[in-house]
C-alpha cells in the first residue's frame, strides 16, 4: 500500500488513531516519510479549505466522507487545492466519479481490511484500475474464499473470506480476554473475517457483504450492498440502509430506512412502482422507513445492529399491509 504514499506526501485525515485506518494512515506515512495531519475533529463544509491551507497532497478517509463531502453544496472552491488523490474506502464506482469530477482529483478506493488485519487487499496507483474490486491480497497475507466446511472456493464462487499470514505479527494475534472468540475465529488455520466475497481470475478480491448482514428471501440470496446501491439510484434517496425483519414464514423480510435528499418526498405507492421496475422481485423491501438520519459510529458506519432491534419503529411502512405486492405473473 506504500504507493500510495511518498515522501513528498503531506496528508490529511480526520480518523481517529483507535480506528484501523485512522493508524494505517499514520504508519503508512511514518514507513514512506511523508506528513501527515490528523484534523481534531471532522466538518464536511471545511475539509477542503483546511486540505488547502495545510498544503495537503492526500486525503486520507473513508467512504463516508466522501459520500458526506459530496452532498455539500458545490462552490467555486471545490477544485481550489493540492490534493492528488483521495483515499475513499470503500466507495462506490460512481461516486469516485462523480467526486473526481467535482473535486478535480483522483481518487482510490480498492482494499479491504478489518481491524484484525488491515489491509488484507490493496490497489495499487496505475490507470485501468479495476474500480468495483478490493484489489490484490497483499504480499505477506494468504486470502481465500472458502465454504461453510472451509474448502478454498475457485474464482467466481462467492462463500466468506478468510486470511492467513505468510510472514509473522503481520495480523491480529487474537481477541483480548476471549480464548474461545480468538479459536472460533481460527479454526482450521484461517482467520475467518465473517464478510463475504469472491476472486475473479486475476485474482482480484470483490466484497460481497458481512455475513450478519447478508439476506435470504424467497428462496434467493439477497446482497444488502448491492440492494443498497440500487435503491440508492433513486433521485429522492441520499441514504439507505437495509437489513433482516423477522418473516412469518421463513427466511428473511427486508426493511429499507431512507434518508431523503432536503426539499424531496416519497409517495409509498410510487415508491413501490421504482422498486418494482429496478429490482427483481424477492430483493423488493417489505418495510420502508423514512427517517431523519442513520445511526453511525465515528467514521460514519452504519450501525445496522441499531436499525435490526428496532425493525418495527414507529413509522415503518408494510407494503404488504397497503396492497402493493408483485403478483407471480409478474416476477422476473
Amino acid at each position: 500500500m506504500f504507493d500510495w504514499f511518498k515522501p513528498s506526501d503531506t496528508s490529511i485525515s480526520t480518523l481517529p488513531l483507535y480506528h484501523g485506518f485512522g493508524l494505517s494512515g499514520l504508519m503508512s506515512t511514518l514507513a514512506s516519510g511523508g506528513k501527515i495531519r490528523f484534523e481534531p475533529e471532522f466538518s464536511a463544509s471545511t475539509l477542503i479549505a483546511r486540505a488547502r491551507e495545510t498544503g495537503a497532497t492526500q486525503l486520507w478517509a473513508v467512504g463516508a466522507i466522501g459520500s458526506a463531502l459530496l452532498a455539500t453544496p458545490p462552490g467555486p472552491g471545490d477544485q481550489e487545492h493540492g490534493l492528488e488523490r483521495c483515499v475513499f474506502i470503500p466507495m462506490a464506482p460512481a461516486a469516485q466519479h462523480a467526486f473526481e469530477e467535482r473535486f478535480g482529483t483522483r481518487v482510490l478506493a480498492e482494499g479491504y481490511g478489518q481491524t484484525e488485519v488491515l489491509p488484507a487487499t490493496m490497489g495499487g496507483v496505475r490507470e485501468g484500475r479495476d474500480r468495483p474490486s478490493a484489489g490484490r491480497a497483499v504480499p505477506w497475507l494468504d486470502v481465500a474464499v472458502v465454504d461453510g466446511a472451509d474448502n478454498v472456493l475457485p474464482p467466481g464462487k462467492s462463500g466468506e473470506i478468510v486470511v492467513r499470514p505468510l510472514e509473522p505479527n503481520s495480523i491480529f494475534a487474537g481477541y483480548w480476554g476471549k480464548e474461545q472468540a480468538t479459536l472460533e475465529s481460527w479454526r482450521n488455520l484461517w482467520h475467518h473475517t465473517g464478510d463475504l466475497g469472491y476472486f475473479d481470475e486475476e485474482g482480484m478480491l470483490y466484497f460481497v457483504d458481512r455475513k450478519k448482514d447478508a439476506l435470504r428471501r424467497r428462496g434467493e440470496n439477497v446482497s444488502s450492498v448491492e440492494l443498497e446501491l440500487a435503491i440508492g439510484r433513486h433521485p429522492a434517496v441520499a441514504q439507505v440502509a437495509v437489513h433482516a425483519a423477522p418473516s412469518e414464514l421463513s427466511e428473511d423480510e427486508i426493511k429499507a430506512c431512507l434518508v431523503l435528499e432536503p426539499g424531496s418526498a416519497v409517495e409509498w405507492e410510487a415508491l413501490f412502482r421504482y422498486f418494482s421496475e429496478h429490482l427483481p422481485y424477492y430483493a423488493i423491501p417489505r418495510y420502508v422507513q423514512v427517517m431523519d438520519e442513520l445511526p453511525a459510529n465515528a467514521v460514519g458506519r452504519i450501525l445496522k445492529h441499531k436499525l435490526r432491534d428496532s425493525w418495527d419503529a414507529p413509522g415503518t411502512i408494510d407494503f404488504r399491509s397497503l396492497g402493493l405486492t408483485i403478483e407471480k405473473s409478474a416476477r422476473r
